[in-house]
Parts: structure tokens; C-alpha cells; sequence
């Protein structure tokens, strides 16, 4: 069975640290690594927080070149973030050794992640990645269980997830419209129909999710 592991990990030259070790209360998620090279950019939602402190403060992060928002909606923002050169990072290791990362969230001074690895020696394998690099960890809980879901966040799957990423990236939603559904289908490398229809059951997903507050 997969072991579930919660750590904290922090440094100061890990991805975002800085930024959101400068802002008061953060919330901030990573939202998917789908469409991203792990290594160099993510996807993350900021919630609640001002959007003037954090663009400021992420205009101040040595562990980043660039941002961009794709989107917002009230108190909740999508963004895009490229990392530089020196940020720390775990998740390109998390990979390597078979695991995921299901989720990863901003604490005052570090990150908490969920994690699914295949073993002990995995972990320990990231461990020592973030050992050798100056990056604090501390393993919080870690669990035998059966694997988690990928496909959990708002009730999309991954290829869900990644054609609503790529269509804010894109401008499909922009107004007036940057990209046709047919640029969409080149860059996904699939029919027009076939990306209709993945824009269409992700939207209903996340509406779904988002939207359905019966208790």
C-alpha cells in the first residue's frame, strides 16, 4: 500500500518562501502542476489576500521571474509563476521517485505538503534531497493507505484540469477572445470536438464543485 506522508518544509530559498513569508496571514495553494514543467513554473490560487501585497511581494522574490494572473474571481486568484535559477524545489524529486503531491500549502514561514510515495526509501530519498539542499523538513504524520485519487481537486482529472488551464492561459476566456476553440485543440494536439467536450465536462466539474453548497 502507498504511504500518505504530511511534511513541513521550509528554507528561504524555497519556491515562493518569500513571499509569503512577507504577507500577514498567506493563503496560498499550489493548484496543479498539470501543464508545467516542475522544475520551473506552477499554477497557485491566492485566497483572500490582497492582490497588491501579494504582486508586490512576489515582485520581490528571488525565488521567482515571473507572474502572471490568469484569473479571479472575488477572493480567490489563479496564478502563474515562474521559478528562478536558485529557487529550492522538492517536487521535481517527488516525481522521480514514483510520488505525487496532492496538496501544498502556504504556512507563515514554509509550505505543509500531502504526499503519496510508493515506499519508505522514497521518502527517505526526498528527504535526503532536502537535506543536502538546506531545506528543513519535518514529517508530520505518515499513513499506509490506499493510493489517493488524482483527480480529487474540484472533482476535474488532470486532463480536465490541464485543457481549463491552458484555455486561461490562452485567452479563450478573455473578452474579447484570444483563442479559438480550434488554437486550444492545436496546442492540446487533439480534435475541436475532443477539446469541447474536455472544456465542457470541466466546467461542469468545478461548477459542480464549487457551486453545490447543499449540506
Amino acid at each position: 500500500m502507498a504511504l500518505i506522508a504530511r511534511v513541513y518544509v521550509a528554507a528561504e530559498d524555497f519556491r515562493v518562501t518569500p513571499t509569503v513569508r512577507a504577507l500577514a496571514e498567506p493563503s496560498l495553494q499550489v493548484a496543479s502542476d498539470a501543464r508545467t514543467d516542475p522544475e520551473n513554473d506552477a499554477y497557485f490560487f491566492l485566497v483572500g489576500n490582497s492582490r497588491d501585497s501579494f504582486e508586490q511581494a512576489l515582485a520581490a522574490d528571488h525565488t521567482i521571474t515571473d507572474a502572471k494572473r490568469l484569473s479571479g474571481f472575488k477572493s480567490k486568484h489563479l496564478y502563474r509563476l515562474t521559478y528562478s535559477d536558485v529557487a529550492l524545489l522538492i517536487s521535481p524529486t517527488v516525481t522521480e521517485v514514483g510520488g505525487l503531491t496532492h496538496d501544498a500549502t502556504a504556512t507563515n514561514n514554509g509550505w505543509m505538503f500531502t504526499l503519496q510515495v510508493p515506499d519508505r526509501d522514497a521518502l527517505s530519498t526526498i528527504w535526503d534531497h532536502a537535506r543536502d539542499n538546506g531545506i528543513a523538513w519535518d514529517l508530520i504524520e505518515l499513513n499506509r493507505g490506499k493510493p489517493l485519487a488524482n483527480d480529487t481537486m474540484y472533482g476535474l482529472t488532470d486532463t480536465q484540469r490541464e485543457t481549463l488551464m491552458i484555455a486561461l492561459e490562452e485567452g479563450y476566456f478573455s473578452e474579447p477572445r484570444e483563442a479559438t476553440l480550434a488554437d486550444l485543440a492545436d496546442t492540446l494536439d487533439v480534435s475541436q470536438s475532443a477539446a469541447g467536450g474536455r472544456l465542457r465536462r470541466g466546467l461542469e466539474a468545478l461548477l459542480q464543485a464549487t457551486l453545490d453548497e447543499t449540506p
